[in-house]
């Protein structure tokens, strides 16, 4: 069923690669933040510099920016693709040439999703 859903995709396929990843960065940003606060604070416990402050403070905004910047990448992907996907499906499905296949392929899907009666069909 992913295989026939996939052919759906079509224009979409960049936005559908990227999404996954600006989010796989997004969380890689916000996991190594906590690690550089950790070496921070250590840092000011050994008695360090104010320039050495600084210069953390600068790598933690640095990395907050790049966290948010990943993270407003992968909701314009994110959104772009769906809604691509769910055009190119309805397309797929609704299209004066469809044929009984890709009815009973929509069926199926509602029937999966929904599988007591609750009078959607």
């Amino acid at each position: 069923m992913i295989k026939e859903l996939s052919k759906s995709i079509r224009e979409y396929k960049k936005a559908s690669i990227l999404t996954p990843i600006f989010v796989s960065l997004e969380v890689v940003m916000e996991c190594i933040i906590p690690f550089i606060i950790a070496q921070l604070v250590n840092r000011i416990k050994d008695g360090c510099e104010f320039s050495v402050i600084l210069s953390y403070g600068a790598v933690l905004l640095l990395m907050a920016l790049m966290s948010l910047a990943f993270g407003a990448l992968s909701g314009a992907y994110c959104a772009t693709a769906s809604c691509g996907f769910a055009k190119n499906l309805r397309q797929d499905l609704f299209l004066p040439d469809c044929n009984t296949h890709k009815l009973m392929l929509m069926y199926i899907c509602i029937k999966t999703i929904f599988p007591k009666d609750h009078s959607i069909l």
